[in-house]
């Protein structure tokens, strides 16, 4: 009943299925040291007070159990023994049974708990706890091989969430031996089937459902995939969750912050920390902060994600937590381009979840023309007028911590007293309470770019840019020239076809034709806003 037992599944810094309670303990891969398999759990602690490497496993009540693993403890400074914590629905704590505590010694030993769940409890934590010794500031043990047994019963749903707009992965509590498509129902915003059910080749606690009857629609109802065979449900977002509806303020409300959705993007910022910036589309509401350990080390900026994850308010700051990456879609994408706001629209004295700031939070956005000076006493070191005062807001360095490649560039912003432009990902300082963009890099200040030079232009529209019959190419062009113009090329590098532009602000509707009307091939393409001397190259694929 054990995801995961043997630990040889690992992703970012954890074994997967397992997470760690507290601070001041780590868990690593370890390769040398093992009970059986190809890996085991190092788990290391820098602290005295209990700590553990955990799984939640639903359970039947009143019903027995045990839980065993294989410990390797040789250092007199630490100790360790298995917890059986039995909890309602939701976490709630009823009571623990334990194992007796390791001993130092050169060989593997085999720890063992036994436990009736109680009438109440619905699921058990098995935890592999560690305390203090002879203390001299750290300890490690290894964990190998655990296992929970039982009398077996009817399968119960652990987690489901959607894997496309067709397709849904659903998780048991134990190993399933065979499976029917037509057992499953997913009721929420439709009653959808599905003609396909197999068994994971890997896990077989994991049954793919494929081929739904009719494409999941991801909004704010909640759905419910119920398999009839074994009575057992489970509540989550079906279908691709827009980014939107993460956001306080959307119109409708937001999702919940309990449930699984699942997410696509292109990955804007990341801090190389703990934070992760990532948008479906350009504009106000659809960028969201996703906040995890390890999740960043897993994508780059430009990387197109399909992910899972569960919303979260932390201190009015919205967050993606507890992500899983189901796949990388493509790397290398420009991220959507940011949207132009003024100053004003995050200014430092606008309050938590209002607008005209909290539809930019999560987003990349662009202010130009930006005064700068010292923020005194603050979390953050310097502030910003686009409006010569009447208004500021707070530039800050949640992405290039300690502003490490910004901080030179507005320091001579400062001195100078010229005007730079900003571009960044606007989130809430949950220490001080306001607004701020955070530049991401040194190229996100682009003190040249300001006066905008003659033939400057900004493309609107960026990859992934699919479309059924046509699609518009929206732009700004500041000083058009007499030959100011758009070109269509192909992978080869071949003109496809040629759009002259004449106005300020206009766009084009490529129908997906060449220059002689000949309907082209699926696939990636290029268009290059030119005008003057300068050229601007974007990415896109055509899907007809």
């Amino acid at each position: 009943m054990v995801t995961n037992p043997g630990f040889e599944n690992w992703t970012g810094g954890l074994p997967d299925d397992w997470s760690l309670s507290g601070s001041d303990i780590v868990v690593e891969q370890e390769a040398t040291l093992i009970h059986s398999g190809n890996y085991s759990a190092k788990i290391t602690w820098t602290t005295t007070s209990t700590r553990h490497l955990e799984q939640v496993v639903p359970i039947n009540p009143e019903t027995d159990y045990t839980l065993s693993a294989w410990i390797y403890d040789n250092d007199s400074d630490g100790r360790s023994r298995l917890t059986l914590r039995w909890e309602e629905e939701g976490g709630s704590f009823i009571s623990n049974d334990y194992s007796d505590y390791t001993s130092d010694n050169t060989e593997w030993q085999n720890l063992t708990v036994s436990g009736t769940a109680p009438s109440d409890a619905a699921q058990a934590r098995l935890r592999i706890s560690v305390y203090d010794t002879d203390w001299d500031g750290d300890a490690t043990i290894y964990a190998d091989d655990v296992e929970f047994t039982g009398p077996g019963g009817t399968p119960i749903m652990t987690k489901a969430y959607s894997i496309s707009i067709s397709e849904v992965d659903v998780f048991y509590n134990q190993d399933m031996t065979s499976v029917n498509a037509a057992d499953y129902t997913l009721i929420g915003s439709a009653i959808i089937t599905f003609s396909g059910a197999t068994i994971d080749d890997d896990n077989h606690k994991l049954v793919h459902l494929t081929r739904a009857s009719d494409n999941m629609v991801g909004d704010t109802t909640l759905d419910n995939i119920y398999d009839a065979e074994n009575d057992t449900d489970f509540d989550f977002y079906a279908g691709i969750m827009p980014i939107a509806n993460t956001n306080t303020l959307v119109a409708g409300g937001p999702i919940d912050n309990t449930h699984l959705a699942t997410f696509q993007g292109i990955v804007s910022a990341n801090d190389a920390f703990n934070n992760v910036w990532v948008s479906d589309d350009y504009g106000a509401y659809n960028g969201v902060l996703i906040f995890d350990y390890d999740f960043d080390a897993l994508v780059a900026v430009g990387d197109e994600i399909l992910f899972v994850a569960k919303r979260d308010e932390y201190n009015n700051l919205t967050e993606l937590k507890d992500p899983i990456l189901v796949s990388t879609i493509s790397t290398g994408n420009l991220p959507y381009s940011p949207a132009d706001i003024s100053g004003s629209d995050i200014g430092n004295t606008i309050a938590a979840n209002t607008n005209p700031a909290e539809q930019w939070e999560g987003q990349l956005v662009a202010i130009d023309n930006v005064l700068v000076a010292s923020l005194v006493s603050k979390d953050d070191m310097y502030i910003g007028s686009d409006d010569n005062w009447v208004t500021s807001f707070v530039i800050g360095d949640e992405v290039d911590y300690q502003y490490e490649n910004i901080g030179p560039i507005l320091d001579d912003a400062i001195a100078s007293g010229e005007p730079i432009d900003i571009k960044g990902v606007v989130d809430w300082n949950t220490y001080e309470n306001y607004y701020r963009i955070n530049p991401r890099f040194a190229e996100d200040l682009p003190v040249d770019d300001y006066p905008n030079p003659a033939n400057s232009f900004v493309l609107y529209q960026n990859y992934p840019n699919p479309f059924s019959a046509s699609t518009s190419i929206s732009f700004f062009n500041t000083k058009p020239s007499k030959n100011t113009k758009i070109e269509i090329y192909n992978v080869k590098g071949q003109l496809v076809k040629q759009f002259p532009i004449t106005n300020r602000q206009s766009s084009i509707i490529w129908d997906g034709t060449d220059k002689n009307g000949k309907s082209v091939s699926d696939g990636i393409y290029f268009y290059k806003l030119i005008s003057g001397e300068k050229s601007l190259t974007k990415k896109m694929i055509l899907i007809k």
